[in-house]
């Protein structure tokens, strides 16, 4: 009971220190004292030492996501259903940008790798001296030197037999290789045809390699004859080009800071997260890629070239001129004042837009009519103009 009545000491040892469980108090405390129990060899028996759950720092207490932001951990840690799906959302658009830069780097290094490989400062040369290369790299044009080649439009080729051919200069707006065959899709004057290669003993493999790795919007000149043909994918669907050769006029750059599928969607304003998300076409649409004001107007050369951007652009062409023609046949002469002028010309209180000209002030012109009833009065009697104003008024509208 002596015994009993004392302190039993169970050590256990651990790296940084020993503890004494005491039977009494059943506490732990630290010893000071070196253990002196001696080593114990290697036991089958399963070890008691108590599983100790890992602390986590509170200022470690924190998501990082994917994006560089970082999430707090609720008091009872686990996240909301919408943070989890925000969190793994982030996770598959990093994913997917990991995977088109992968295959972007892949595409420009098989280009940079396979370019050497094809003819390259291809002569302008005429139909009556062809090049014995049927694919390549045509030279740098420098007008030196005259072209005698006839480029078909895309009337020729409507009004063309089948089988005859001809020679079209178009860009290269998607290139689809599916074995030994390569489809091309080709734009003219905003219209879409297709161009077909199909392995033969005049189109060799390295051809065929050759129109494949044609870069979107590069300029190219192609003969071809024209095959009957029901084509879904492009605005010519009677007919398509079989190639007979091709050349790059200009290779464009493997990489374009933008996409006329996607400069054909509208710049409209995205929804809050809290909207329905939908489902089918509609969600697919939703995440497309949607092409900034800001994108548009800094590339804006490309972003013309949308079918709806260009179709704007032409149709402000028809409509100007037949403003004037209406106005010529009636007897009025068109005239071009100046815009910039050396004193404001203001007309019913309407502001002006004041610049520096040389240390000199200047202003836009905001209307042309002084001048149109200076020109009346020169005995042009009806006179009119087609040009912008410009007026500094703060106006807000829908368009």
């Amino acid at each position: 009971m002596a015994a009993m009545a004392g302190l039993l000491l169970l050590a256990v040892l651990i790296p940084s220190q020993t503890l004494l469980l005491s039977s009494s108090s059943r506490t732990l405390t630290p010893s000071l004292t070196p253990s002196l129990t001696p080593s114990l060899t290697p036991s089958l028996t399963p070890s008691f030492t108590p599983h100790m759950p890992k602390i986590i720092p509170a200022h470690l207490t924190s998501l990082t996501s994917l994006r560089g932001g970082s999430v707090a951990i609720p008091e009872n840690g686990s996240l909301n259903a919408t943070e989890v799906a925000r969190q793994r959302e982030l996770r598959k658009k990093a994913k997917q940008e990991e995977k088109a830069q992968k295959k972007l780097s892949k595409q420009t290094h098989t280009n940079e790798t396979e370019a050497p490989r094809f003819p390259t400062n291809i002569p302008i040369f005429s139909d009556d001296n062809p090049s014995p290369e049927p694919f390549g790299e045509m030279e740098l044009v420098q007008s030196q030197t005259s072209c005698t080649r006839i480029y078909a439009s895309l009337t020729d080729l409507d009004s063309l037999q089948e089988e005859q051919s001809v020679w079209i200069r178009a860009r290269v707006q998607q290139a689809r290789v599916k074995g030994s065959t390569v489809f091309l899709v080709l734009r003219m004057h905003g219209v879409t045809l297709q161009a077909a290669l199909f392995k033969s003993a005049n189109v060799s493999k390295d051809m065929i390699r050759f129109c494949g790795s044609l870069p979107r919007e590069s300029v190219v000149d192609l003969q071809g004859r024209k095959v009957a043909a029901a084509v879904s994918s492009c605005r010519v669907s009677t007919y398509e080009l079989h190639v007979l050769r091709i050349y790059s006029v200009s290779r464009a750059a493997p990489a374009l800071p933008l996409l006329l599928e996607d400069a054909a969607r509208a710049s409209e304003t995205k929804e809050n997260g809290n909207s329905e998300q939908g489902t089918g076409a509609e969600a697919e649409e939703r995440e497309a890629v949607v092409v900034s004001l800001d994108t548009r107007l800094n590339e804006r050369v490309l972003d013309l070239r949308s079918s709806a951007h260009n179709c704007i652009m032409r149709i402000q062409s028809h409509i100007g001129q037949s403003f004037r023609n209406f106005l010529v046949q009636r007897g009025f002469v068109e005239i071009h004042t100046p815009k910039l002028q050396g004193g404001s010309s203001c007309e019913g209180g309407a502001a002006v837009f004041p610049l520096d000209y040389f240390g000199s002030k200047a202003w836009l012109a905001q209307s042309p009519q002084l001048h149109k009833q200076m020109a009346v009065m020169s005995d042009l009697q009806k006179v009119f103009e087609v040009g912008p104003v410009f007026r500094a008024e703060s106006s807000h509208t829908s368009r």
